[in-house]
């Protein structure tokens, strides 16, 4: 009797052990959890839920509960509330009753009240079943689906001037972005971090409706903005729960098309709240939430509203400049294609460079909008390595064509085809100055693919080879004609590159440009 009863015992307290280990690891729940006012989908630590917002989950640690829906910000992460276990006095009353069965009821409420204590010193409570939290905030969205923005190329490398990391010890989760709390800086210095921004910001562009449903592939340059951003400081916030957030001190940057600087706005900006990874603390996530809500707050204010608007009148004047220009005449051009090179040009500013080509023995040259600048020194590199400064005559936005003029020019030209002299089939042949300035006169050579009109203006687009350097390239057909001049090159959905050129014939009418007799 001895043995069955310190094996009763035993088999008790290992009963009371499973029961207890269980109710700390393995109690299943399921959790719903509402959206106010926006239908919205719901992710509980990382795990998305189904439609209903229902989740099985095992673990009993604080929830972390985000509403989530497609064109939208997230809400803030809520933290479910602990409530009371009650597998932990149903698991005493189990051991009790056993024991009582067993004639050994005293040692079993002894077994029972220890386990208890242990299960309520370690924290044992369970969530709570149901959750309302806030709706998911919707991104803005472009009431003007004719004026597109995209990221600036600058974005490819952005690195934030100062990285700061601080905690907040001693404190429980900072609720509403407490803002009197104390920050203790645990480390600081110079980021060596760099971002890769371009793409994530034309994917939350694309959403906000600035650049889909437009009905042209090329975009409009006369209403076109591209977005810069530069971070001068980010301070992540740990407060040592697994709690983190980040602050950014931003500057946000509209430029037009051509890259001039229209607007700076400057912004500090909190992301919301996140629960950090398991294995460590992770402020990725939150700093790309600071500066999301930067983004909707850049785009949302009246000064991008002012700016879009002074950008659309400010191009209605350009591209309706309507003097006249008088070339010297085209009969001595050269003609031949293979000579044609002797008239491509470099087109060189500050730490950037295009192609051009010479069209008049009197020095106008014509190229690609956003080869020059008129705020920069723009000079000219001719085939006999002579360079000279070049006088911007006019840039019009429509086109993305600018008209430079030199006082001498002492190499061919080439001769303007003033009426469409192409179809599509025909070879074509462009000159350019590929990657670095050593390779002028560089020779392409391609089709017609197709002609394209849009916004008013007929392209040429080919498959001629169009690498970086190559705006502004003439392309000439086998005769020797100027028929078009590159401005853009378009890469997207798998293609390998397609360049479009403004058609001679428009260049000649909408920049108003004459021959003399």
């Amino acid at each position: 009797m001895k043995t069955i009863s310190i094996i009763s015992k035993l088999f008790l307290v290992v009963l009371v052990f499973s029961l207890s280990s269980c109710s700390i690891f393995f109690q299943q729940m399921n959790i719903t959890a509402k959206c106010k006012d926006e239908k919205a989908g719901v992710a509980v630590n990382g795990i998305y839920t189904d439609d209903e917002g229902k989740i099985k989950i095992l673990r009993r640690s604080p929830l972390a509960i985000t509403a989530y829906r497609y064109g939208h910000r997230s809400s803030s992460t809520y933290y479910a509330p602990k409530k009371f276990n009650f597998g932990v006095p149903l698991t005493a009353a189990t051991t009790i009753g056993f024991g009582a069965a067993l004639g050994d009821a005293s040692s079993m409420i002894a077994a029972a009240g220890i386990f208890t204590t242990l299960d309520l010193a370690m924290g044992i409570k369970r969530q709570a079943r149901k959750f309302e939290i806030p709706a998911p905030v919707k991104l803005p969205e472009n009431t003007d689906k004719y004026f597109a923005v995209y990221a600036s190329d600058k974005l490819r490398n952005v690195k934030p001037s100062k990285m700061f990391f601080s905690t907040v010890p001693k404190k429980k989760f900072i609720s509403k972005f407490d803002d009197n709390r104390s920050k203790y800086i645990s480390g600081e210095g110079e980021s060596s971090d760099e971002w890769n921004l371009e793409e994530w910001f034309d994917t939350k562009l694309e959403v906000m409706g600035y650049q889909e449903d437009r009905p042209y592939v090329l975009p409009p340059y006369e209403k076109t903005l591209q977005i810069n951003l530069k971070v001068d400081e980010v301070v992540n916030v740990n407060n040592a729960r697994g709690h983190i957030f980040s602050e950014l001190d931003m500057t946000f940057i509209a430029e037009d098309f051509f890259g001039n600087e229209l607007l700076t706005y400057k912004k500090k900006v909190r992301s919301q709240v996140f629960m950090s990874s398991y294995y460590g603390l992770d402020y990725d996530e939150s700093i790309f939430d600071a500066i999301l809500a930067g983004l909707m707050e850049f785009v949302s204010s009246s000064e991008f509203a002012s700016l879009k608007q002074s950008v659309l009148a400010r191009y209605e004047i350009a591209h309706k400049d309507d003097s006249e220009v008088v070339l010297a005449n085209d009969k001595n051009a050269k003609r031949n294609a293979v000579n044609a090179a002797d008239a491509q040009v470099t087109i060189k500013r500050d730490g950037y460079h295009g192609s051009g080509c010479v069209i008049s023995s009197d020095g106008y040259i014509l190229t690609s909008g956003r080869v020059v600048k008129r705020e920069e020194s723009n000079s000219v590199i001719f085939s006999n390595g002579k360079t000279k400064k070049a006088d911007i005559i006019k840039i019009n936005p429509l086109l993305n064509i600018a008209l430079l003029k030199v006082d001498t020019v002492g190499v061919g030209y080439l001769p303007i085809a003033k009426n469409r002299s192409y179809k599509v089939g025909d070879d074509v042949i462009a000159y350019g100055t590929p990657v670095d300035e050593a390779l002028s006169q560089t020779r392409t050579k391609g089709i017609v693919s197709a002609e394209r009109r849009e916004n008013g203006v007929n392209f040429i687009q080919s498959d001629v080879k169009i690498s970086q350097g190559g705006n502004g390239s003439p392309i000439i057909n086998t005769n020797g004609d100027l028929i078009g001049v590159v401005n853009d090159k378009y890469l997207a959905g798998g293609l390998n590159g397609l360049t479009f050129a403004v058609s001679s014939e428009d260049i000649v009418r909408l920049l108003n440009l004459k021959f003399k007799d």
